[in-house]
């Protein structure tokens, strides 16, 4: 992989050099950010881009607790029942959002939904919104199944939310002539902002 501040060379089949070589990536990024002297921007915490436990279980609470020692937040978003999901506080993290993953695939029923709302509440974890420009292609009756699932089972009103958008489908939504864009763009929107203000 290559080496940190001193000069020796990294390897990451040993634990110890993953870790070095995480917090080495966290001190980077908090360097870079207070260098840019952002007036209304807080850098308040790290995500863990793998989405399931695998081969990180081993290296995470470590990494968890040098980020809790720096007053950082320790997100993570798996999906749907990927392996030690429901372990998360185990792992150290602050925050898990659980992803659905029901929009990315016609075939699964919005049962998913349900399902997912009910596995976040019995195990204390939070929710992710997920959708991408399919969502202008006929595909926006799923977004609106987030909506609707989120609402009706307790989540939009007493859990945290994630949103994640591939690519530029919410811009796109925007500026899209269909009333019908329009119309779920300003649904979404007001979505969020009622979620927030709350």
């Amino acid at each position: 992989w290559g080496s940190v501040s001193d000069g020796v060379m990294l390897d990451f089949s040993q634990n110890n050099d993953r870790i070095k070589a995480c917090k080495w990536y966290i001190d980077h990024v908090r360097s870079r950010f207070n260098e840019m002297n952002y007036k209304n921007l807080e850098l308040a915490g790290f995500y863990w881009i793998a989405e399931h436990a695998g081969d990180t279980r081993t290296i995470v609470n470590e990494i968890a607790g040098y980020l809790n020692e720096l007053h950082y937040t320790f997100n993570w978003i798996p999906y749907f029942k990927s392996e030690g999901y429901s372990e998360w506080k185990t792992f150290g993290f602050n925050y898990a959002y659980l992803q659905p993953n029901h929009f990315f695939n016609e075939t699964i029923p919005y049962s998913r939904l349900t399902d997912a709302c009910q596995l976040a509440i019995a195990y204390g974890m939070d929710m992710e919104m997920e959708f991408d420009e399919r969502v202008l292609m006929g595909w926006g009756y799923r977004l609106k199944d987030y909506m609707k699932a989120f609402k009706e089972n307790g989540i939009w009103q007493n859990k945290r939310l994630a949103y994640y958008q591939g690519g530029t489908a919410l811009y796109q939504l925007a500026r899209s002539n269909k009333q019908e864009d329009q119309e779920l763009y300003h649904q979404f929107c007001n979505f969020v902002i009622e979620s927030v203000q709350r």
